[in-house]
């Protein structure tokens, strides 16, 4: 009886290792793909100067890019405490593309479009939103 409950015990525990590797696994990819999107905007910013909108008076991508530094570092096992970290820069991150996007869809804000021909605020809601949830997973 003591055997099979050791290998329950392995087993889960084993599941519990997997699970966590994978969801580091993704958000590092979620991370990079939000990275590779918010650096194209930031070179066409600075170029242009006019490719993100204005949040009180500063490109909405450099917020954007400053929470996903703070993801990279939350990610990266720099400091003791991560979580609270992570939690900052994607909920201020979701809570800008939520904004966003309202005023994508109500027609007051005008974000970036994808070639796709899908607004970065609706993907970047996306991208925060799954960020968020794994981080959620890894900490179970």
């Amino acid at each position: 009886m003591k055997t099979l409950q050791l290998i329950k015990y392995t087993y889960f525990n084993k599941m519990k290792l997997n699970n966590a590797r994978i969801s580091s696994i993704l958000v590092w990819l979620l991370i990079s793909i939000g990275l590779y999107g918010t650096i194209g905007l930031l070179i066409k910013q600075l170029s242009k100067g006019d490719a993100c909108p204005l949040l009180v008076g500063v490109p909405a991508c450099y917020f954007v890019f400053i929470a996903l530094l703070l993801l990279i570092i939350s990610q990266s096992k720099i400091l003791k405490d991560r979580s609270i970290l992570f939690f900052i820069g994607a909920g201020f991150a979701l809570i800008l593309a939520a904004v966003a996007s309202i005023g994508q869809y109500l027609g007051e804000i005008h974000c970036p479009i994808s070639s796709t021909g899908i607004p970065l605020c609706y993907l970047s809601f996306v991208l925060f939103f799954n960020l968020l949830i794994l981080r959620i997973i890894q900490l179970k």
